[in-house]
């Protein structure tokens, strides 16, 4: 497949920003080498140091988590297209880039997310809606064909019964002329012995006229049964085509439940995140905004318990944090299966960092909010400036290493610091052994 896409990050020297931080569009769900992503590095950062292997790390939307093979910086880039492992479940998937140093454990180093969003494929469902449909038109089809041909064999009983009534009247018209020759024989009789020859002949003739009416009515009979078995048949055809429309009324209602099973997908809340994430310890957060996105529109929709609607896809809270605070988006759909999603606040302490003198007040530093004492950073100390890094004594000792060397830091003191969201608590503050050192990268474990 040939690319179609290329998706950029540029991470800055001290590897704590990344630039986009939003998802970028990865293209679609189970796309393999169609997307190449490139990560642009600054020189003199931990990715460009040959004593670091590089590779790409990806967390996809199922929570799986894969690495590629060790990578090649090549002009200030690292680049890998992205195979189908890493987009075949679609949504959310998370890169990083990472430095592992070669020695045994040592300092592993990786960029800030780089969210990737994968679009997800129905072609596989359509395929099946086009042939499920195809077969749909043809059951129409002969369901109407037998029905037709029910209504013409009906039809033709109709009219088989017609037949049969006007035999028997027929009939009865000849019994009718039989019996007034008989009565015109019988008068001449009486009339007088000379009327006699033709009184037998009218006898005859009555005679003829009997056997005549004798010839049409055992027709008739015949012609009734031959009615009464069309009838019948077509009675019979009548019953199988209401059989056959059953039988495929009942195949129509299987055919549209699998249709309905085929095209099912549970409800899934493929992105959640908050307005803060992480907030100062000491600090008030207010008007917190949830968001979140599901593949389909839940039939219910709670946060934290409370219900809200449906169609939403966020929420700003009107309640005052100043503790870690979890929250919980629980979506339910039309089969009654359920997805919970969360996200957080965290609030943390800084590490303070850079470059000054004896009486430089750490809050003048730059900071970091983080929960432990590692971290990779660049400064430039100019003559009789320090390298100086303070962070809470509840972290724990420190260790550095500058230019591959372990150590170059001492304590300098343990104070007590109050943030400015007015938390306090004691920092141990530890600075270069020399000053002057001039733009020097630093690797706090």
């Amino acid at each position: 497949m040939a690319i179609k896409r290329t998706l950029t990050w540029n991470i800055s020297q001290d590897g704590l920003s990344i630039v986009p931080n939003m998802p970028q569009d990865g293209g679609v769900q189970g796309e393999h080498n169609a997307t190449i992503a490139v990560f642009h590095v600054a020189e003199g950062s931990a990715w460009t140091d040959p004593d670091y292997a590089v590779y790409i790390e990806c967390e996809d939307n199922a929570g799986n988590i894969d690495a590629t093979e060790q990578l090649t910086v090549k002009e200030g880039a690292v680049s890998y297209l992205l195979p189908l492992a890493w987009t075949q479940y679609g949504g959310i998937a998370t890169l990083r880039l990472v430095a592992e140093q070669l020695a045994v454990g040592g300092d592993i180093v990786r960029s800030p997310d780089a969210p990737v969003r994968f679009s997800a494929r129905q072609n596989a469902q359509d395929k099946v809606d086009g042939l499920m449909k195809g077969r749909l038109a043809q059951t129409e089809v002969r369901v109407k064909a037998a029905a037709d041909s029910a209504a013409a064999s009906a039809g033709s009983a109709a009219a088989s019964a017609q037949g049969a009534q006007n035999a028997a009247s027929a009939a009865q018209q000849a019994a009718n002329a039989a019996e007034v020759a008989k009565n015109t024989a019988e008068n001449a009789a009486t009339g007088a012995v000379q009327a006699a020859g033709r009184a037998e002949a009218a006898a005859g003739a009555a005679a003829q006229v009997q056997q005549t009416v004798d010839t049409s009515a055992k027709a008739c009979a015949e012609y009734a049964e031959t009615c009464q078995s069309s009838a019948a048949s077509a009675e019979e055809s009548a019953e199988k085509a209401e059989r056959f429309s059953e039988i495929h009324k009942t195949d129509l209602e299987a055919i549209k439940k699998d249709i309905a099973d085929l095209k099912y997908v549970p409800i899934d809340i493929t992105h959640i995140a908050n307005s803060v994430g992480v907030a100062e310890m000491g600090s008030t957060v207010n008007g917190v905004i949830l968001s979140w996105t599901t593949n389909k529109i839940p039939v219910s929709l709670t946060v934290d318990g409370e219900s809200v609607d449906v169609n939403a896809e966020s929420i700003q809270l009107d309640t005052s944090i100043t503790a870690n605070k979890t929250f919980t988006v629980l979506a339910t759909d039309e089969r009654g299966a359920t997805d919970s999603a969360t996200t957080g606040i965290t609030f943390l302490n800084g590490v303070y960092y850079g470059v000054g003198t004896e009486d430089t007040d750490l809050l003048t530093l730059n900071k970091k909010l983080q929960s432990g004492k590692g971290l990779t950073f660049t400064v430039n100390a100019a003559d009789g400036q320090y390298i100086i890094y303070a962070l809470p004594t509840r972290y724990g000792t420190p260790g550095f290493n500058v230019g591959g060397f372990d150590g170059g830091f001492s304590k300098y003191g343990t104070f007590s610091v109050t943030n400015a969201s007015g938390y306090t608590e004691n920092y141990d503050v530890w600075v270069s052994d020399n000053t002057g050192l001039g733009s020097t990268t630093v690797k706090v474990s």
